[in-house]
């Protein structure tokens, strides 16, 4: 193939050739890579006049025919860069070697691409099909992050929360890789040509030179970055113990305050920012010391090539002095470009390990839908372990549809962790858990947790008001059934003293407020099985009989799952179920626990005294 088919020649051929949509494209990305070449008849032209622009003129005037061209002028499609390079030496040259100043034409074609880049005519552009490639990299990159997050079971998101948020803020970092993976290929490209371009001009020697002072500069850059990449993991967690230090002093002020001991804490923070600033340092002095050999390796280079040229004319020495300046530029924009992805790798690192996770609960997505009817579940020989820790130890116990069953015990029994597997938070080591005598493990997960709500006893809200928190729990719930549920979990009265009523800011209630907001955003989403952990731990036994009350009436037909230790709340459950040590010691109503005189009778004794 001629050499003259560079890219140049493509966008041309699709220009006349191609679509509208390739010819946008085409253009576009000539415009921001290719001036285009030069005119080879109009250079040979000029080439009689000057012959050391390297084209032997025809033998009688406007003879194209006759024309030869040299390796320097063969309709190569010159990087806009060695286009003002090449025109500006020649300009030059051209001022020494004549009393007449440049011709227009001469001119034009070092100041257009100049005026173009510095009226940033270019990088606008550039930057309007960055935004739009970024766009859409970073909605897919944080959309697939966040359904893999959230895909993922309880395990993962039991973790610290401080983790997991720095976890997500880690997200960003995906912007900037495709910013450090496309402009370094980028400079890649403006390493290469140069190459060919000192190599037509001035022949083999001075591409040699160029090549060589490249590899020696990368080969060093290659060391200098393993051991920024070292040093960058090392500041980071620095820097991450500094943030987590930070901000478990602020979050935990009423702790520091009430034992006086904010001198004890300012010293543990102090420290952790000093190490964090020490780490940075160490980086910034390696980087400064890199910087300046690699700036040795590129002035010997030219001083190497300046002393081989020195019997050639002013423009020779022009270009070559811009072309070594640019290649400066070029390997320090690689070196930057690898060193930016080497510490966003670091930094995606966690990131990576969660995409690659594979959560411990798998949802078939042929499993079949269940629609829950009666709601009958049955747990049978489940045991469970969290952390190596036995938890449940082959519990086994039915609860029958349509009636509420209350699951009492001391801490750290296993109540709540009952919930968490019906719930398939988790997977039970062994055994098996029964909804309608389906296995819950072999049902689609989306539709049997659309037949659940649930209670939590430390429950979280989104970022708005109690409608919105309310409303969260089903679609299209109206002010209706919104204001109904507020007065079974006995808010409706408080909401109306409030300015905004409904619309009232959730941040800032109280405990007790934010649990009563959660019981209703329960009952609202209408459910035919309801969990409740800890209903009523943060409110007043009045307050808790009232709501309790509202709950029966609403839960009429529903299956009821209740952990509590308000002995006074199970008492009226149609089954119990007592806890201890992950095992089921005793299970009936309250009659009949209490006439066995059992663990659930002694659970009693204390509250009756």
């Amino acid at each position: 193939m001629n050499r003259a088919f560079y890219s140049q020649d493509v966008f041309r051929h699709l220009l006349e050739k191609g679509r509208i949509g390739y010819r946008f494209l085409s253009s576009l990305a000539m415009h921001m890579t290719t001036w285009g070449g030069r005119d080879v008849d109009a250079d040979a032209q000029r080439k009689k006049d000057d012959p050391s622009q390297g084209i032997s003129g025809p033998t009688s005037e406007g003879d194209p025919e006759d024309t030869t061209v040299s390796r320097s002028q063969e309709g190569q499609a010159v990087w806009r860069h060695y286009i003002t390079t090449f025109q500006t030496g020649q300009a030059i040259q051209n001022m020494i070697s004549r009393s007449d100043r440049p011709s227009s034409g001469e001119i034009l074609t070092v100041a257009i691409p100049y005026l173009l880049e510095h009226l940033a005519v270019t990088p606008r552009i550039q930057q309007y099909c960055w935004w739009t490639l970024e766009k859409t990299w970073s909605q897919e990159i944080k959309v697939r992050t966040y359904k893999k997050i959230m895909g993922l079971s309880g395990d993962f998101h039991e973790c610290e929360s401080n983790d997991l948020l720095d976890l997500m803020s880690r997200l960003g970092g995906f912007e900037c890789l495709m910013a450090n993976i496309s402009f370094p290929m980028t400079a890649f490209l403006d390493l290469i040509l140069p190459i060919h371009a000192l190599y037509l001009h001035f022949g083999i020697r001075l591409a040699v030179y160029y090549s060589i002072t490249a590899a020696a500069y990368l080969w060093y850059s290659h060391g200098f970055l393993s051991q920024r990449e070292t040093q960058q993991k090392h500041a980071l967690e620095n820097e991450q113990q500094e943030s987590l230090i930070v901000r478990e002093s602020v979050a935990n002020w009423p702790m520091v305050a009430s034992f006086n001991r904010f001198l004890h804490d300012l010293d543990r923070v102090s420290k952790a920012i000093d190490a964090s600033l020490e780490s940075r340092l160490r980086q910034r002095l390696l980087f400064s010391s890199a910087r300046i050999i690699q700036n040795a390796i590129i002035l010997i280079a030219v001083a190497m090539a300046a002393a081989s040229q020195q019997d050639k004319q002013a423009k020779d020495l022009v270009i070559i002095w811009t072309l070594w300046t640019q290649l400066s530029n070029v390997l320090g924009c690689l070196t930057d470009g690898a060193d930016g992805l080497k510490q966003i790798a670091v930094r995606l690192e966690p990131v990576i390990e969660v995409l690659k996770r594979k959560p411990a609960v798998l949802a078939r997505k042929d499993a079949p839908i269940l629609t829950v009817v009666n709601g009958d579940i049955e747990f049978k020989e489940v045991t469970f372990s969290y952390g190596g820790q036995p938890v449940l130890n082959g519990i086994s116990f039915c609860l029958r549809g349509g009636q509420t069953t209350a699951i009492v015990g001391a801490s750290g029994s296993g109540k709540s962790t009952i919930l968490k597997l019906l719930l398939r938070f988790f997977d039970p080591q062994s055994g098996s858990i029964y909804v309608q005598g389906h296995n819950i493990s072999e049902i689609c997960l989306g539709s049997f947790r659309d037949s659940v709500a649930v209670v939590h006893q430390d429950p979280k809200f989104i970022t708005g008001s109690v409608r919105e928190n309310i409303a969260f729990a089903k679609d299209d719930v109206n002010d209706h059934e919104i204001e109904a549920a507020c007065k079974a979990a006995e808010i409706h009265d408080y909401l109306m003293g409030c300015k905004g009523c409904f619309d009232t800011k959730i941040q800032g209630m109280s405990g007790g407020q934010r649990q009563r907001i959660a019981i209703a955003r329960g009952l609202v989403r209408d459910a035919p099985i309801l969990c409740l952990d800890e209903p009523t731990s943060h409110l007043d036994n009045d307050t808790a009989a009232k709501i309790w009350g509202n709950l029966e009436a609403h839960a009429n037909g529903k299956t009821v799952v209740m952990v509590t230790h308000q002995l006074h709340l199970a008492k009226d459950a149609d089954h119990i179920i007592v806890m201890h040590n992950g095992e089921v010691v005793e299970q009936g109503t309250h009659a009949i626990l209490m006439e066995q005189k059992g663990r659930y009778y002694k659970m009693w004794k204390p509250t009756k005294e």
